[in-house]
C-alpha cells in the first residue's frame, strides 16, 4: 500500500489563492492522500470557500488568530499520514510532486526530506525563470545541508517530510516568526539526510500580501531573521557544527538587508530603506563597496524620489535578478538516480 501523504495547509485571509492551492492537491495522481486546512480566523470569504470542499478536506477553524507556526502545527497534529507536506495557501503544487518525491523517501530509509525545485511567479501567476539551486539531483548528508540552511532558505522548494521526523524535532517553534520553515528544515537535516531534485514540483507565488511580503516592509524583519539564525547557531553548537559557518551566516544577513532596501525605497518608504542599509552595514561592513548599496544610498540623499522618470530608471537598475546559475552540492553528496512513482 502506498504511504499516506498529508497535505497540511495553514491559511489566513488568502481566499484569493486558496482554491488553486487545494485544487492542485486534489489533482495529484496519488490515491492515498488527505488534506488538512487550518483556517486561522480569516476575515475574508475563506470559510465560504472551504465549505465547497467539505467532502474532500478536513477543516480546523480557529476562534482567533494563532499565527503561522501554531496553525501549521495544528495541521500536522491532525494529520494521519506517513509523510507530510507543509503547503502555504498562496502557493500550489505541480503534477510532478507526487510523481517524483514519494519514491525518494520510499527507497531511501536514511532520507527524511525529499525536496523538489519550485518555479516562482508573481501575483498574476507569471513565471519568472530561475536556475535550480543545485547543479543536479543528489542525496545530501543532513549535517552538510543543515549548514546551507544557515545561509539561505532555498526551501520552500517544496518538501515532503516523514511525519515521524517532525515529531522528533517537536514541530515548528512558535517563538520564531521569520524563516521558521528554514529553522524547521535545519533541525530536520541534523537528524536525517536530504534528497534533492531539480524538477519543479510546486509554484511559489511572490506578492505583497503574503506573510513574508508584509514582514519585508518592516525593518524589524531583519531583527527577526537574526533571532531565528541565533537559534540555529545555538542548536548547531550543541551538534558540533563549524563555528566558521556561524560567522559567515551572520555576514550573509547584510546581503539580505540590502536585498530588501530597494522595495522600501521604491515603495515610498525611504526611511525604512535607510534602516535596511544600516542593518546591511552592521552585519557586513564591506557591503558599502557594493554598487547596489551605493546606488540606494545616493538615492536616499537626492531629489530622485520626487522625479517619476528618474524613479522609474532607478527601479530598472534595482530590479531583483533571478538566480542565473546553480551551485555544487555540499561535500559528501552523491548523485541521485530516481524512479518516479
Amino acid at each position: 500500500m502506498l504511504p499516506k501523504i498529508s497535505f497540511c495547509i495553514p491559511t489566513f485571509n488568502n481566499a484569493a489563492y486558496l482554491a488553486q492551492c487545494i485544487d492542485s492537491v486534489l489533482q495529484q495522481d496519488y490515491a492515498n492522500k488527505e488534506i488538512v486546512v487550518v483556517n486561522d480566523y480569516s476575515t475574508d470569504h475563506t470559510s465560504d470557500l472551504l465549505s465547497r470542499y467539505a467532502d474532500a478536506v478536513t477543516v480546523i477553524d480557529n476562534p482567533f488568530n494563532h499565527g503561522q507556526a501554531v496553525a501549521t502545527n495544528q495541521a500536522i497534529v491532525a494529520a494521519t499520514g506517513d509523510y507530510c507536506v507543509i503547503l502555504h495557501s498562496d502557493d500550489y503544487l505541480l503534477p510532478a510532486f507526487t510523481k517524483e518525491l514519494p519514491a525518494l523517501l520510499n527507497e531511501n530509509a536514511n532520507v527524511g526530506l525529499a525536496v523538489g525545485e519550485r518555479r516562482e511567479t508573481d501575483a498574476d501567476d507569471h513565471v519568472q525563470k530561475i536556475a535550480p539551486f543545485y547543479d543536479g539531483d543528489y542525496i545530501i548528508p543532513g549535517r552538510a545541508q543543515a549548514q546551507v540552511f544557515m545561509f539561505t532558505s532555498f526551501l520552500p522548494c517544496q518538501v515532503l517530510v516523514r511525519k515521524s521526523l517532525l515529531w522528533d524535532i517537536n514541530l515548528l517553534d512558535p517563538r520564531y516568526e521569520v524563516n521558521l520553515d528554514g529553522l524547521l528544515w535545519f533541525k530536520c537535516a541534523l537528524k536525517m539526510d536530504v534528497a534533492y531534485i531539480q524538477a519543479p514540483v510546486s509554484s511559489y507565488r511572490r506578492h505583497a500580501q503574503s506573510t513574508t511580503g508584509q514582514l519585508n516592509q518592516a525593518p524589524e524583519h531583519i531583527a527577526k531573521i537574526y533571532a531565528t539564525l541565533k537559534e540555529m547557531h545555538r542548536i548547531g553548537r550543541n551538534n558540533n557544527l563549524s563555528m566558521d559557518r556561524f560567522q559567515e551566516s551572520e555576514q550573509r544577513l547584510g546581503e539580505i538587508a540590502l536585498k530588501y532596501a530597494p522595495d522600501a525605497l521604491l515603495g515610498g518608504y525611504p526611511e525604512t530603506a535607510g534602516v535596511y542599509l544600516k542593518f546591511a552595514r552592521l552585519f557586513n561592513e564591506e557591503i558599502i563597496a557594493r554598487p547596489d548599496y551605493q546606488l540606494i544610498d545616493s538615492s536616499l540623499n537626492s531629489a530622485i524620489q520626487e522625479d517619476g522618470r528618474a524613479l522609474e530608471t532607478l527601479s530598472r537598475k534595482l530590479a531583483p535578478h533571478a538566480r542565473q546559475h546553480s551551485y555544487a552540492p555540499p561535500p559528501g553528496a552523491t548523485p541521485l538516480t530516481r524512479t518516479a512513482t
